[in-house]
């Protein structure tokens, strides 16, 4: 576990360095994080995977977990 609560695992690894940015559907596939802090409310953070740097620091966008829903949830 690295101190940001992501994984190492869950680091976008792979022989081209990006990871497939679409799913089987052509919609863009997105990934999330909770980091889960001490003191406030824990926050989710969604980016687009395959991405590092200043593109991965310009896509992502984070809300406070109690916010999020299940999408089974809102349809």
């Amino acid at each position: 576990m690295t101190p940001d609560g992501t994984r190492s695992a869950d680091r976008d690894t792979d022989s081209g360095g990006t990871a497939d940015r679409t799913g089987p559907d052509g919609r863009p596939r997105l990934e999330h994080r909770v980091v889960h802090r001490p003191a406030g409310p824990n926050r989710c953070t969604v980016f687009p995977p395959g991405m590092t740097g200043v593109p991965r620091m310009s896509t992502w966008l984070s809300v406070n977990a109690d916010c999020v829903v299940a999408l089974e949830e809102v349809r």
